[in-house]
């Protein structure tokens, strides 16, 4: 298999004079540049990119966590997410993780070991602290508020807008009300902030046995 040293001594260059023209570098005159290409065009050699990558530092990848496909939610968060990566010159890999913790930590393992430049979690199962300590080898950044725990997030505040909700049905007289939670409370973020808009409203909260429906 060609590999760059057999361009260089194809070419009569060094590595280094060669390794500028493959990634595009300065420094190179006009005419050793077609000199080069011409020795590369002729071997038809594709440099790796995994020796690219480690050649610069960066994979230009990020992996986005998350729990499912088939959800208008994540539907439209992914489609965000991967027009801003595009803008910058960054692909997505996605990392499905049916709220598994065990899944959670392999991925999170994966990051550590640059397969990525950043995670970014959607949501997770996994504690939040136990995912800011990755925080170490690179950004990783939540779809939630994440309170006292230090990690980057991008998230919208819906307590209001929950809130508002329960108060138009408690103007019309409606008592009954099941909640469709995607998980309990106390695991997911935005039951908990359901929750607690609920219980603003009503007075009490809610009964896990009458009022929630799970997933």
């Amino acid at each position: 298999m060609t590999n760059i040293h057999d361009i260089a001594r194809i070419s009569g260059y060094s590595v280094s004079t060669v390794s500028r023209v493959l990634n595009h570098r300065k420094y190179v005159s006009d005419d050793v540049r077609r000199r080069v290409q011409a020795v590369i065009d002729d071997l038809d050699y594709a440099p790796s990119e995994v020796a690219r990558d480690l050649s610069r530092g960066k994979t230009m990848k990020i992996g986005v966590v998350l729990p499912v496909f088939v959800h208008p939610y994540y539907t439209a968060l992914m489609q965000s997410i991967t027009e801003s990566a595009f803008a910058h010159g960054y692909q997505v890999t996605l990392l499905p993780s049916n709220y598994q913790p065990k899944l959670e930590k392999q991925f999170l393992e994966q990051f550590r070991r640059r397969s990525f430049d950043g995670l970014i979690f959607t949501s997770h199962e996994m504690p939040l602290a136990a995912v800011a300590k990755y925080q170490q080898f690179g950004p990783v950044v939540v779809c939630e508020d994440p309170g006292d725990v230090k990690i980057a997030a991008a998230f919208t505040d819906r307590k209001d807008s929950y809130r508002a909700a329960f108060e138009w049905i408690k103007a019309r007289g409606y008592r009954r009300i099941s909640l469709m939670l995607p998980r309990e409370p106390k695991l997911s973020a935005t039951s908990r902030t359901m929750v607690e808009a609920y219980t603003a409203a009503f007075g009490a909260a809610p009964d896990p046995k009458a009022n929630w429906i799970g997933r």
